[in-house]
């Protein structure tokens, strides 16, 4: 679980935000907090903001550091391209970036800064019970040599030195030591860089969540439970059909599919790959090494009552949306993933999103995750739905940075319309244009 994030000088972030899933005092929706130590950890946050405020950029900050970490880079000199703050003289300050997470029941915290876009510091802590910071390991430049220690703490062998000294010299600027401890198997590594490969997962930003097929077939209560969720939305579907076809089944039908599916397919943390031919939707996916291909439809009732086949290109663009969510809210409540989602209300009805986001509230997680997500639908500020910690705003400022606060510091009413003091700017200044009138708030 993301715990807390921390980031300074990146696209219209200048000044550091700090954002926190700790939960507050709040005694309401106490099922929307999953215990830690002392303390309790959101299961979803919101954020809102206008368009342009930069509620995005928080988000993308979250996955450059997660490519970072996960993807390896093994070119000397190709610089790591940083996009900081432009407005002011912010060429050359640090852009820093700070992240606190959960994982098997072990807290950690990773930070990272940059300068010139280079990797001038990289430490990774391991966060014991008592609050203590135990190192894992620290970089850091010192007159332009990179310095590393790892478990400064442990009593190492001469072997253990040399080979330290080793990984510094042959580590480059722009690569991330966390990535190349884990690949060359140190000890400490495996935990935390697992919690950002493979649970903490991106919808809608520069990447589309694969993976609809494999985890339809491969988990039987992900499918019985998504039925579920397709029925109680109530958008005329029934059921939604799922027929297999094998990689020589698929090509004699002259379904045509992306050259490179199988290449991609080969990384060992993709779950699919979907892609569209003549209006039907096929998601592929690997089954013990063999390349499988599955054709999605929706299923409709008649007046008589008859089942009547659907192709998915004819649903709305809200049930499409509806089924790109699908994987996100199953694998949070009970695969503990972590779903980054920007602008969640895309294409839906907002009485729909807020049926979808009750659904997932209410549910009892088995191994909980959280969805940590980007809005602007006026019609979620609704305390009946959120706590007041839950619900955070991003702003413009006069020098056009952006500014990041809670809803929680503002203390208000559980009973107060939260919406109507929204557009009010009751928190925080909400560019509008037109009658408020209209709004008939």
């Amino acid at each position: 679980m993301l715990l807390k994030f921390y980031c300074s000088n990146y696209k219209s972030i200048k000044e550091e935000v700090s954002f926190s899933m700790f939960s507050g005092s709040y005694k309401r929706h106490s099922n929307h907090i999953v215990p830690f130590n002392n303390s309790g950890v959101l299961r979803t946050s919101a954020i809102y903001g206008a368009n342009g405020s930069g509620k995005t950029n928080l988000l993308l900050a979250l996955q450059f550091l997660r490519r970072l970490v996960v993807v390896e880079n093994t070119r000397a000199n190709q610089k790591i391209k940083i996009p900081v703050f432009k407005l002011s003289n912010c060429e050359n300050m640090p852009t820093k970036m700070e992240l606190d997470f959960l994982h098997k029941n072990i807290r950690f915290r990773y930070l990272i800064e940059f300068k010139n876009n280079l990797i001038i510091k990289e430490e990774l802590y391991k966060i014991n019970e008592e609050n203590e910071n135990i190192i894992i390991f620290k970089r850091f430049k010192d007159d332009n040599n990179t310095r590393l220690t790892i478990f400064p703490n442990k009593k190492k062998t001469q072997k253990e030195r040399f080979r330290e000294e080793i990984y510094a010299e042959e580590l480059n600027d722009n690569q991330s030591f966390f990535n190349i401890g884990f690949n060359k198997n140190i000890e400490d590594f495996d935990i935390p860089h697992d919690w950002f490969k493979k649970h903490l997962k991106f919808i809608s930003l520069d990447d589309n969540l694969p993976g609809l097929a494999s985890t339809f077939l491969l988990d039987k209560e992900f499918l019985k439970s998504s039925k579920n969720i397709i029925k109680n939305a109530k958008v005329g579907i029934i059921d939604f059909k799922l027929v297999d076809y094998s990689f020589d089944e698929i090509k004699s039908l002259g379904v045509e599919f992306p050259n490179n599916i199988e290449s991609n397919l080969l990384e060992s943390d993709s779950l699919g790959i979907e892609f569209n031919h003549d209006g039907d939707l096929y998601s592929s996916y690997r089954d013990n090494g063999n390349l499988r291909f599955v054709k999605i439809s929706t299923i409709h009732e008649n007046k008589k009552g008859e089942p009547i086949e659907f192709k998915f290109a004819e649903e709305s663009k809200g049930v499409q949306r509806l089924f790109e969510l699908l994987p996100a809210i199953y694998r949070t409540i009970h695969k503990g993933e972590v779903f980054i989602i920007d602008e969640i209300e895309t294409s839906f009805h907002p009485i729909l999103i807020k049926e979808i986001l009750k659904l997932y509230l209410d549910s009892t997680p088995t191994n909980s995750g959280q969805i940590i997500f980007t809005t602007h639908e006026s019609h979620l500020l609704d305390l009946d739905l959120f706590r007041q910690d839950e619900i955070w705003f991003c702003e413009k400022t006069k020098d056009g940075s952006s500014k990041l606060y809670s809803l929680s510091e503002f203390k208000p009413r559980f009973d107060k319309d939260i919406r109507k003091g929204y557009f009010e700017g009751q928190f925080g200044f909400v560019p509008f244009l037109g009658n408020r009138k209209q709004l008939e708030l």
